[in-house]
């Protein structure tokens, strides 16, 4: 868990919050489809959408684990 704000020149990390989930969703998407582009099969590369990922980090993010954090970095 963090317990304080990480400040580092231009940006600042955070916990991140079940509101955060529409952008960290939009952005694995698109980090994925780039970087898997040429090497996943058409149906993963189809199967990988906004609408799924962001159902996935809604329920990540509203059941935080103690083996796990997820970080926004503003």
């Amino acid at each position: 868990m963090v317990s304080k704000r990480f400040t580092a020149g231009p940006f600042r990390l955070r916990q991140a919050r079940p509101e955060d989930a529409d952008a960290i969703a939009a952005l694995h998407v698109k980090v994925w489809r780039e970087t898997y582009r040429d090497l996943a099969t058409p149906e993963a590369y189809a199967a990988l959408t906004e609408d799924v990922r962001r159902e996935r980090w809604r329920e990540t993010l509203a059941t935080p684990g103690a083996r796990h954090q997820t970080l926004v970095a503003e």
